[in-house]
């Protein structure tokens, strides 16, 4: 009908906070992620720099019942499920790791790390026809972020709140990764283009891979190579 309606907007009586990314199923749930409790979207960088964890992960059923499936996540990022729908990934943008919760099988209803230091941030995550997990890295998990992170949370605190050109550089770099079901990594690509940069989202299709920004005005695109091709094809095998 084009009317838009409000699916959830709270938890116990508690608004959501940056509510995030989402992926639904074929029965109509959805899974979906909240960020952070503490920061709106202008001000997401400092959950990441003051490394608390009040990221989340939501279950919606379909008559309307929201569960809590994890709470305690480092910014939580992107949401997928998988192509038959037995497992379900969620980005940490802030550990700069991906975790995994099965839904059905043996092992339905467990947590493990899909994939872990990683050399950037994971932002959103989608997966190709082929099975194969694809996501963009925002920026750098450096040896300046990570000393920053281990700093006590008052000094962390104030390093967030410094302005932009007294922060820590982060890379200009365009950054993907590629994993195939079992979290091996099978691409990692980085790039660089004057006009793009802090690939968010990123999508393949026909061997032609497809990046988008928050802080570009544009798309950008790479073609993988033949060996790129022949070796993403073997491991999603």
């Amino acid at each position: 009908t084009g009317k838009v309606e409000v699916l959830a907007d709270s938890y116990q009586g508690k608004p959501f906070g940056l509510c995030n990314n989402a992926a639904v199923a074929q029965d109509g749930s959805v899974y979906f992620s909240d960020s952070t409790q503490r920061h709106k979207l202008e001000h997401a960088d400092r959950d990441v720099i003051e490394n608390v964890a009040t990221g989340r992960l939501f279950l919606r059923q379909p008559d309307g019942v929201l569960t809590l499936l994890k709470d305690d996540l480092y910014m939580s990022n992107g949401v997928i499920l998988s192509l038959d729908e037995s497992y379900l990934l969620v980005a940490e943008t802030g550990a700069a790791r991906i975790q995994r919760l099965w839904l059905t099988g043996e092992n339905a209803g467990k947590w493990e790390i899909f994939a872990e230091n990683m050399p950037g941030l994971p932002d959103n995550l989608t997966v190709s026809i082929d099975g194969t997990i694809w996501t963009g890295l925002v920026a750098d998990n450096d040896a300046a972020l990570q000393s920053v992170q281990k700093l006590p949370l008052f000094a962390r605190k104030l390093v967030a709140r410094l302005p932009e050109t007294l922060k820590p550089k982060r890379t200009q770099s365009i950054m993907v990764m590629a994993f195939n079901e079992k979290g091996h990594c099978i691409l990692n690509f980085r790039g660089e283009h004057p006009q793009f940069r802090f690939v968010s989202g990123v999508r393949e299709r026909h061997g032609v891979v497809w990046m988008g920004s928050m802080q570009s005005n544009c798309i950008t695109r790479f073609k993988l190579t033949a060996d790129q091709l022949r070796q993403i094809s073997a491991e999603a095998a």
